[in-house]
């Protein structure tokens, strides 16, 4: 990853800490963001849960499950 990635990781998880659900939103539109959360799955929505962010882990397992989609489409393919 990259300083800028690692950047954007980093308010990620401050957007998740403060409950910053808009903010997690813009930032999971980021290109590299995405990546980062589609390699590292469980790791925000973990952080979300133990700090008890529902609506931020409601929209993680969203993303997750378009991220499961996407795999499946690309796999049948």
């Amino acid at each position: 990853l990259t300083a800028a990635t690692d950047k954007q990781n980093g308010a990620l998880r401050s957007a998740i800490k403060h409950g910053h659900v808009a903010v997690v939103e813009r930032l999971l539109a980021i290109d590299a963001v995405a990546q980062a959360v589609a390699a590292n799955r469980n790791e925000a929505l973990m952080y979300a849960i133990e700090n008890g962010r529902h609506q931020i882990v409601e929209r993680l397992l969203q993303f997750e499950n378009v991220l499961s989609k996407v795999s499946e489409r690309n796999n049948i393919a």
